[in-house]
C-alpha cells in the first residue's frame, strides 16, 4: 500500500488530499494515524528544495497556510507526526519563505484550552531545540531575533497562566497531566531560546521566570505522586529535569547574570539526597548531577564543597547510592540484555545514574585531587571488605568497588569502546586487575555472578592500554571462553571484547600467537548466530539479526588472520555460514548494522582469498548465486545495493581469468542494471555504478554486441546532469575512456565533452 501511494505521492493535490484524510474524524482512526505518518515521511523526502522541485508550488502554499490550523484541530496522537511535519517544513522555509509563521502560531495560544497549547509548544520546541548545535551565522541569528522578538513576552504570560491553572487544579489528575506537559514544554522552549546568548526579554524578567522554575524544581502533589509508575517518569520528574537542564545552562553561560544560582544548588543537593531508587527518577538524578558537576568545577563556587566532611557526604549520600547496582539494573541486565550492552559500549548511557555518578567524581577530583583520591579509596576498601568477608551475598559491593575505582582511576577518555588514555598515579591498575578482575574472567562461567563477569571484560577493556601486552595475551583465551557462555549479555560482551583486541594497536598479536586459537575465534562466533550450524534449522531472520557483535567480531577476525589465516577455513566454514546468514535475512533484513558487517565480511573474504587465487572466485559464484538473484528478483531494497556491490567484485576478479568464460548469472541480470528503474534510489547508484565499470573492464565486447552500450552512455548523461551524482559519471567516464577501444569510443566523445563543457 505504501509502495502504490509513493508511485502517485508526486501529483498535484496529493498532499492536501491525503490532509483532508488526516482530519475528517469520521474516518478510521488506524487509518488517519497511518496517513499523518506517510504525510511526515512524504514531507520529509519532498519538501526541501533539492536539484528539482519534488512539490508543486500550489500545494507548498496551501500546506504553508492551513497546517498551522489543522494540526491544532486534531487528536493529540495524530497532532505529533503534524506538528514535526510542520517543523520539517520550518527546518526548509522558515524565515525566508515563511515569515509569518512564529505569528500564526503564537495567536493560537489559548488560556484554556491546553489541548492546543501543548500542539503549539511541542512544534516550537521541534523548531527552536536545533539551533543549539547549528554554528553562529547571521543568517542563524535573524532567525532566533525573529523568534525572540514574537515569542518571549507570550511565553512569559502563558508560563504564568500554567502556573495559575495548575494551582488551581491540585486535585484533578487529567489536568495536572496536561497542565504539567505544558509546563515541561515552556521550560524546554526557555532553555531553547537561551541557548546561544542571553535574550533581553530572558534577562529583564530573570527573577519572575526563575521564581517559576524554582517553585516546580521542589514541586509535589500528592495526586500525581498516586498516580506514578515507578519504571517511567512522571509529569513532576519531567518537569524538574527539564528545569535542571535550564539552571545548568544558565550556570554554565550567564553566571553573571543569574543570582540565584545559589538558591538552585541548595534545592537540588536536597533533591539529590532524597530522590528514591526507582527508575523513574533516573533521568532527574542523572541531570542534577550533572548540574552539580558543573558548579563543583566553578572556582566561584568552591568554596561550598571546602569542609572535609562536605566532601565525604557527597561521596557517601550522592556517588555510592548512585553507582550501586540496583534490581532494576538487574532486571534490565536479564530481560534486555542487548539493551545494556549497547548503552554501555556505545555510550547510550549518558543520563545514567552511573555515568552521572562517575562524572560528578572527576569534577571533584578535578577540585580537590587529594581529599577525594583519599576518601573515594576508604570507600573502595569498605565495599571489597564486605565482599571478601562473603563474596555469594556481597557480590554487588565489589561491583560497586570497580565502578568508584573505574570513576577516580581515570584521568583520560574513559570508556570500554576506545580505552582510558591515562589514569591516576595514585591507583595500580594492573594490581587491582590481578587482585580481583582476572579470577572472575577465568572462573568457569556458571560459578560466579554474570555480571561480574561482564564488569570483568569491562574492566580488561577500559584498561587495555595501561595492562600491558602480556596480560592482554592470557586474557584473550579467557575471553573466547566466555563467547560459549549461554548469557546473552556475556558471551554480547565477550564479542565486542575480543574485536576491541584485535583493533588494539598495542596488541596486535602475531600470527604465531594466535595459532593455537584460530579455530576458537572463527568458530564460536558463527555457532552464536547458527547454533545448529548453516546446514540445520534455521532461526527466525529478526532473531537471528538482533544481535550484531558477533558478525563484527567475525569481520575483524577476517580483516586480522587475512587470507593464510582464514584459507583453511573458506570452503567449510566462512563460505556456507555466510551464505545461509544471507540468505536468512534477506527474507526480514532488520538490523541495518548487521546486515552492513554481513556483507563487508563476505566482501573482505572474497577481497583477500580472490587476491592471491583468482581462480576461487567460481566458488563464490556459485554459492551465492541463488541468494543474489532472489534478493534482485525479489526487490529487497535494503540489500540490493550489497549484492550490487558483491557481484561487482566477484565480476572484477574475471579480469585476472581471460580465458574463463563468464558465467551465465552476469549476462542474466545485466539487461535490469541498465533500466531507468534501478536508478531511481540514490542508494543503488554507487553499487551500481561499480558493477557496470566492472562489465565494462571484462567484457565491453559483449556490450557493444548487444547494442546496449548506448544505454550506459545514457546512464552517465543522467548523473553527468546531477550534482549529487556527477562524480560517479566521472567514475564511469574513467572505465569507458580506460576500457573501451577508441574505434568504439570516437564518435561519441565530441557529444561527451560537449555535456561536460554545457554542465
Amino acid at each position: 500500500a505504501e509502495r502504490s501511494l509513493q508511485a502517485v505521492e508526486g501529483k498535484a493535490q496529493f498532499p492536501i488530499l491525503l490532509l483532508t484524510l488526516i482530519t475528517n474524524r469520521t474516518a478510521d482512526m488506524a487509518t488517519r494515524q497511518a496517513g499523518s505518518v506517510f504525510f511526515k515521511n512524504f514531507i520529509r523526502r519532498r519538501w526541501p528544495l533539492g536539484e528539482t522541485d519534488q512539490l508543486h508550488a500550489e500545494d507548498r502554499q496551501a500546506i504553508r497556510s492551513n497546517i498551522v490550523d489543522m494540526m491544532v484541530s486534531l487528536e493529540p496522537i495524530l497532532q505529533t507526526q503534524i506538528g514535526e511535519s510542520l517543523a520539517i517544513i520550518a527546518q526548509a522555509d522558515f524565515p525566508a519563505r515563511w515569515p509569518d509563521l512564529i505569528n500564526v502560531m503564537v495567536s493560537k495560544f489559548s488560556s484554556t484550552d491546553f489541548n492546543v497549547n501543548v500542539g503549539i509548544l511541542q512544534t516550537a520546541h521541534y523548531i527552536f531545540s536545533r539551533w543549539e548545535g547549528k554554528f553562529e551565522t547571521n543568517e542563524l541569528y535573524t532567525e532566533i531575533n525573529l523568534v525572540l522578538e514574537h515569542f518571549c513576552e507570550p511565553l512569559l504570560r502563558l508560563l504564568v497562566r500554567t502556573d495559575e491553572l495548575i494551582d488551581a487544579s491540585a486535585g484533578d489528575l487529567r489536568a495536572l497531566n496536561l497542565l504539567m506537559r505544558a509546563m515541561e514544554l515552556q521550560a524546554m522552549i526557555f532553555q531553547d531560546l537561551s541557548s546561544k546568548d542571553l535574550p533581553p526579554f530572558m534577562e529583564d524578567n530573570m527573577a519572575q521566570f526563575m521564581q517559576i522554575w524554582h517553585k516546580y524544581l521542589t514541586y509535589t502533589n500528592p495526586v500525581l505522586e498516586a498516580d506514578a509508575d515507578e519504571d517511567h517518569p512522571g509529569p513532576m520528574e519531567m518537569v524538574r529535569t527539564a528545569i535542571c537542564g535550564i539552571v545548568e545552562l544558565y550556570t554554565i553561560k550567564y553566571g553573571e547574570d543569574f543570582p540565584m544560582v545559589t538558591q538552585f544548588i541548595d534545592s537540588i543537593w536536597k533533591l539529590l539526597s532524597t530522590t528514591g531508587k526507582d527508575a523513574r527518577f533516573d533521568g532527574l538524578v542523572g541531570k542534577s548531577m550533572a548540574f552539580l558537576t558543573v558548579v563543583i568545577k566553578l572556582r566561584s563556587q568552591q568554596a561550598l564543597f571546602q569542609d572535609p566532611e562536605v566532601k565525604r557526604q557527597l561521596l557517601e549520600k550522592i556517588v555510592l547510592p548512585n553507582l550501586e547496582i540496583r534490581p532494576s539494573d538487574e532486571e534490565g541486565f536479564e530481560d534486555e540484555p542487548l539493551l545494556y550492552v549497547r548503552k554501555d559500549v556505545e555510550g547510550a548511557d549518558g543520563d545514567s545514574r552511573r555515568k552521572g555518578a562517575a562524572d560528578m567524581v572527576r569534577g571533584l577530583l578535578e577540585a580537590f585531587p587529594v581529599d577525594i583520591t583519599q576518601i573515594a579509596s576508604s570507600f573502595m576498601t569498605q565495599c571489597l571488605t564486605l565482599y571478601e568477608a562473603n563474596p555469594t551475598e556481597n557480590w554487588r559491593q565489589k561491583d560497586t568497588a570497580l565502578a568508584l575505582l573505574t570513576a577516580v582511576s581515570s584521568t583520560g577518555i574513559s570508556g570500554v569502546s576506545h580505552g582510558v588514555s591515562s589514569t591516576s598515579e595514585l591507583f595500580d591498575i594492573g594490581n587491582v586487575y590481578d587482585q580481583y578482575v582476572l579470577g572472575d574472567l577465568r572462573a568457569p562461567g556458571e560459578s560466579i555472578p554474570y555480571l561480574l563477569q561482564v564488569d570483568a571484560i569491562r574492566y580488561l577493556l577500559a584498561y587495555r592500554r595501561q595492562l600491558g601486552r602480556e596480560r592482554l595475551l592470557v586474557a584473550l583465551p579467557a575471553l573466547l571462553t566466555r563467547l560459549t557462555s549461554l548469557n546473552t549479555a556475556v558471551h554480547t560482551y565477550a564479542a565486542f571484547g575480543v574485536e576491541r583486541l584485535l583493533l588494539e594497536p598495542t596488541f596486535r598479536p602475531t600470527e604465531k600467537e594466535l595459532q593455537p586459537m584460530v579455530e576458537a575465534l572463527i568458530i564460536h562466533p558463527f555457532r552464536l548466530l547458527l547454533p545448529d550450524g548453516p546446514t540445520g534449522p534455521a532461526p527466525p531472520p529478526q532473531k537471528l539479526a538482533e544481535n550484531e557483535y558477533p558478525m563484527r567480531l567475525i569481520l575483524r577476525i577476517i580483516q586480522t588472520l587475512r587470507a593464510p589465516g582464514i584459507g583453511p577455513y573458506v570452503e567449510s566454514t566462512f563460505l556456507p555460514n555466510l551464505v545461509q546468514i544471507l540468505s536468512i535475512i534477506a527474507q526480514n533484513p532488520s538490523n541495518p548494522k548487521f546486515t552492513h558487517y554481513t556483507f563487508e565480511a563476505m566482501c573482505s573474504v572474497i577481497t583477500l582469498v580472490c587476491q592471491e587465487k583468482p581462480e576461487t572466485v567460481t566458488a563464490f559464484e556459485t554459492a551465492l548465486e541463488h541468494v543474489s538473484k532472489a534478493i534482485l528478483v525479489q526487490g529487497v531494497l535494503e540489500l540490493t545495493p550489497y549484492v550490487l556491490q558483491l557481484l561487482s567484485l566477484t565480476l572484477n576478479v574475471h579480469v585476472k581469468l581471460p580465458g574463463v568464460p563468464l558465467p551465465d548469472m552476469y549476462q542474466g541480470i545485466f539487461p535490469s542494471l541498465l533500466q531507468p528503474v534501478a536508478w531511481e534510489s540514490h542508494a543503488n547508484i554507487p553499487a551500481l555504478t561499480m558493477i557496470i565499470r566492472a562489465y565494462l573492464r571484462v567484457d565491453h565486447a559483449a556490450i557493444v554486441s548487444n547494442n546496449q552500450f548506448e544505454a550506459i552512455l545514457g546512464i552517465f548523461q543522467k548523473l553527468i546532469a546531477s550534482r549529487m551524482n556527477d562524480h560517479y559519471a566521472f567514475d564511469l567516464l574513467e572505465t569507458l575512456a580506460d576500457a573501451v577501444p577508441w574505434e568504439v569510443m570516437s564518435k561519441y566523445w565530441k557529444p561527451i565533452f560537449t555535456l561536460l563543457l554545457k554542465r
